[in-house]
């Protein structure tokens, strides 16, 4: 087999479950564990914080009434912003929100991998409670494979309900990228009204775009072909340097011919 096609979601997860097999070997197991849970824990506070943003920047936008300004009104004076500032930043605020909710979907397999491979525990919530307890509700959709094995109905009922806890998350970027699209392409086939407008335009689209980009590449399988070089001239000739005590030719792998000595030829010469 030359070639395989897989997800590079799934050579990342690869590499980290190599990485943490290393760490294993030179760490203490639980700190591992405490700090997958952290690092957990750090970036759902910040796509957590990142969503909000982009929920309030787009109330502040469709509260607005006009299509050139947002005013924003204040005890001490109302400002006026371009409308295609705010979209800007909307623009990339939703980009950022996205990246850090790959982050902690990345992070939660990790942490699910490491429990499962690394410490011989398939539920990873469970065995991290004592240093989260935030995941403690979630405990009931956890499907069993070992002495209990979920139902059918189980099944279906936890696809239903993690389809109802995530929809709205959804629909609310399903939303705002229909509104942020349309607001940029009206823009930029209309009158160009701000300083280098059409150009911030395209920039904001591409905020919207990398995301997307991000999600399709990740999760797209594609092909990986076998570097045969890297596998004869490093890996293999390492294994060789170790085990092997008589000096490399390369005929024992098919590169050139066994070369064999001839007892006369000292006397031909």
């Amino acid at each position: 087999m030359n070639a395989i096609k897989v997800t590079p979601f799934r050579v990342g997860r690869h590499e980290f479950y190599r990485a943490a097999r290393t760490m294993a070997k030179t760490m203490d197991r639980e700190k591992i564990l405490i700090d997958l849970v952290q690092r957990r824990d750090q970036s759902r506070s910040l796509f957590s914080k990142q969503f909000a943003l982009i929920v309030i920047l787009f109330i502040i936008i469709s509260a607005s009434n006009s299509d050139l300004f947002v005013e924003l009104k204040t005890p001490l004076a109302e400002i006026k912003i371009f409308k295609l500032y705010i979209v800007l930043f909307l623009a990339l605020a939703t980009a950022i929100s996205i990246i850090q909710l790959i982050n902690f979907m990345t992070i939660n397999e990790y942490h699910r991998l490491y429990s499962a491979r690394i410490l011989g525990f398939a539920n990873a919530s469970a065995r991290s409670v004592s240093y989260d307890v935030s995941n403690v509700w979630s405990h009931p959709f956890n499907m069993m494979f070992q002495f209990l094995k979920t139902t059918r109905f189980h099944h279906i009922i936890i696809y239903i309900s993690l389809l109802v806890m995530f929809s709205p998350i959804l629909i609310i970027y399903y939303i705002i990228f229909y509104f942020e699209l349309n607001f940029l392409y009206d823009y930029a086939i209309g009158f160009d009204y701000v300083p280098y407008g059409r150009a911030l335009s395209i920039v904001a689209g591409l905020f919207l775009v990398f995301p997307l980009l991000v999600i399709a590449f990740t999760f797209t399988p594609i092909t990986y072909e076998k570097n045969e070089a890297y596998i004869r001239w490093i890996f293999l000739f390492r294994l060789y340097k170790r085990y092997m005590s008589t000096p490399h030719d390369g005929s024992h792998w098919g590169i050139r011919p066994k070369q064999t000595s001839d007892p006369n030829s000292a006397l031909d010469t």
